[in-house]
């Protein structure tokens, strides 16, 4: 099994990692100073020398992450950092350099619902951004994630139904697009993003709708009855820079807040 790491640094970026929860707090100690380029050093040339923190009580090197509850605060620190003349505790400055949260996300999903035609240059900012949080397989996006040779339909009921949240981008053309013999594309009960939504509400899933370019809630008469549901999600509206980022971390929040929840 895997879980997904949050790092928090102290003024509140963020990243998040995956690893497996059967390595000890030693391995991940290790690891996070591989990566993540913690000084071995202080300024005197003296060795650091690092603890690990679970709640703030002292954990062996030799605990494994399967032993700590999810949800469990980690604070990885420098302690003491040996001289000449003996160990001596870090400088205060030093202390808490990350902190960790744990969430089991054997079976999280995030599926992005889109129409191409008005939304995919959105929809590529946002899947970049999510995969850095997430990692790319976290990520369901369209048909190019499904495999040749499958039944496509069959393949999305299994896929949505397994998901811990759909996010649903709506433009401003988004309930008005037309197919080349005129009709509604939502009117088609083949069209995949009424497809898509209908598998959505039936599996009942949390749907989260991102309203771009300035677009809004259709109205209720002007959904499909199969999707009329999607009028009662609460969503957000996603904009361009300078205030995307801060848009979706709004979003991510509401995400980690579903993942740990389906543990």
């Amino acid at each position: 099994m895997r879980i997904m790491v949050k790092i928090e640094d102290q003024v509140g970026n963020a990243r998040r990692a995956y690893i497996d929860n059967e390595v000890t707090l030693g391995q991940l100690k290790a690891a996070l100073i591989d990566v993540s380029n913690y000084p071995q050093t202080d300024s005197q040339g003296r060795k650091l020398h690092y603890e690990l923190l679970v709640n703030g009580q002292t954990r062996s090197d030799d605990d494994s992450l399967d032993d700590i509850t999810d949800g469990a605060v980690i604070d990885f620190r420098p302690q003491m950092f040996a001289g000449g003349g003996g160990s001596t505790v870090a400088p205060p400055s030093l202390e808490t350099i990350r902190r960790l949260t744990t969430a089991n996300i054997e079976d999280a999903r995030v599926f992005l619902s889109y129409r191409r035609q008005e939304t995919e240059d959105l929809c590529g900012r946002i899947f970049d951004r999510l995969s850095k949080d997430y990692g790319q397989k976290q990520i369901f996006r369209d048909l190019n994630s499904i495999p040749l040779g499958v039944d496509f339909k069959g393949y999305l009921q299994k896929v949505i139904n397994q998901c811990a949240v759909m996010l649903v981008l709506i433009g401003m053309e988004w309930i008005a697009i037309k197919d080349e013999s005129g009709i509604r594309r939502l009117d088609d009960p083949n069209d995949f993003v009424r497809f898509e939504v209908e598998i959505g509400i039936n599996c009942h899933i949390p749907i989260i709708p991102l309203f771009a370019h300035g677009a809004v809630m259709p109205k209720l008469q002007e959904l499909p009855s199969t999707i009329q549901q999607l009028a009662y999600f609460n969503g957000i509206s996603i904009h361009s820079d300078p205030y995307f980022h801060s848009n979706v971390d709004m979003v991510v929040q509401r995400i980690d807040q579903l993942l740990k929840s389906r543990n």
